[in-house]
C-alpha cells in the first residue's frame, strides 16, 4: 500500500492528495496513467481519493498548498497513517470545501480501514472513488475487483446509502481501466470502508463506541478486529483479539509522526 500526503508545489504534479494504491501480485486499486497515451494526465478523477465537485465540475486541488501528514504509527501487524488535505483546497478564493480529512490503518495479512471526513457546502456531491484496472462487480454495498488470480473487496459501512456506479476509463480514450463511484450529497459527511484482499476478510458489520465512529471485522484466521475513529479529528482506537477471543492489541490511534524502522538491504 502506498499513500500520498505532502507538499503540493508543482504545477505539473498529479492532483493526488490523499490518494492509495494497493498491489497484490497484480494492481487492484491503481492509476490509469498506467493505460492513458501520455502518462501525465493530472486529474483528481484518477486517483483513489474523495472527488468534490460543484455544478457538475470538480472542485480541483491547487499547488502551493501543503497536505500534513498528522499521524504515522505503527505496531505489531498493523499500521495507522492520518493527513488533512484541507490546505490544497483553499488557495483559490473561497471554494465550498471546508474539511477533506482521511486516515488508513493497516492490519496483516492484508486488510485496510480507511475513514474520511469530508466538509463541503450545500449543493456540491462528494465521490468516493476507487480506479483499478479491472471492472468491479457491485452487489450491495460491497465491490470486488478480480484482476487474474488476486482480488480485492471493497465494503463501504458509512454511509448506509450511496449511489454506486462504475466509470469505463476507454470512454476518455484510454486504453483500459474503470472506477468505482460512490456518490452523497455535500455537508458534514464521514465515509468508513473496508478494504482487503482475497478471503481474508469473513464479514464487517458497524460498531460505534464512545463518540466513535467504527466498524468490527472478522478475519479469516478467527481474529475480531475493531476500529473506531472521532468524527471531530484523530483520536481513535485499534483492538485486535485472536481466534481465542484474548485482546492482542488496544492501542490508540492518535495524532504524532513517529519514526517506522526501515528494513534493511539484503
Amino acid at each position: 500500500m502506498n499513500v500520498t500526503a505532502g507538499p503540493y508545489t508543482e504545477s505539473h504534479a498529479h492532483r493526488d492528495q490523499g490518494s492509495f494504491l494497493l498491489h497484490q501480485g497484480e494492481w487492484l486499486a491503481y492509476d490509469p496513467n498506467y493505460h492513458s497515451a501520455s502518462g501525465i494526465e493530472q486529474e483528481e478523477a484518477l486517483h483513489n481519493l474523495v472527488r468534490i465537485t460543484s455544478a457538475g465540475q470538480t472542485l480541483r486541488q491547487w499547488e502551493g498548498g501543503v497536505s500534513t501528514m498528522q499521524a504515522v504509527q505503527q505496531g505489531t501487524g498493523w499500521v495507522h497513517f492520518a493527513a488533512d488535505i484541507t490546505p490544497v483546497y483553499r488557495l483559490n478564493g473561497d471554494p465550498p470545501v471546508d474539511r477533506v480529512q482521511r486516515e488508513w490503518v493497516w492490519v496483516d495479512p492484508g486488510v485496510v480501514v480507511v475513514f474520511d471526513r469530508i466538509t463541503s457546502d450545500s449543493g456540491t456531491q462528494q465521490v468516493w472513488q476507487l480506479n483499478s484496472p479491472v471492472q468491479p462487480v457491485i452487489n450491495g454495498t460491497t465491490a470486488t475487483f478480480t484482476n487474474g488470480a488476486n482480488s480485492l473487496k471493497v465494503q463501504r459501512v458509512i454511509p448506509a446509502t450511496a449511489t454506486s456506479t462504475t466509470y469505463d476509463w476507454t470512454q476518455a480514450g484510454f486504453s483500459d481501466g474503470y472506477r468505482l463511484d460512490e456518490t452523497v450529497a455535500g455537508g458534514a459527511n464521514t465515509f468508513l470502508h473496508v478494504l482487503s484482499f482475497g478471503s481474508v476478510v469473513v464479514s464487517s458489520a458497524r460498531s460505534d463506541s464512545a463518540g466513535r465512529q467504527g466498524v468490527q471485522v472478522t478475519l479469516g484466521d478467527g481474529r475480531v478486529v475493531s476500529v473506531r475513529f472521532s468524527t471531530t479529528g484523530v483520536d481513535g482506537t485499534l483492538e485486535i483479539r485472536n481466534a481465542a477471543g484474548a485482546v492482542v492489541v488496544n492501542a490508540a490511534l492518535n495524532p504524532g509522526v513517529r519514526s517506522l524502522p526501515e528494513l534493511a538491504a539484503s
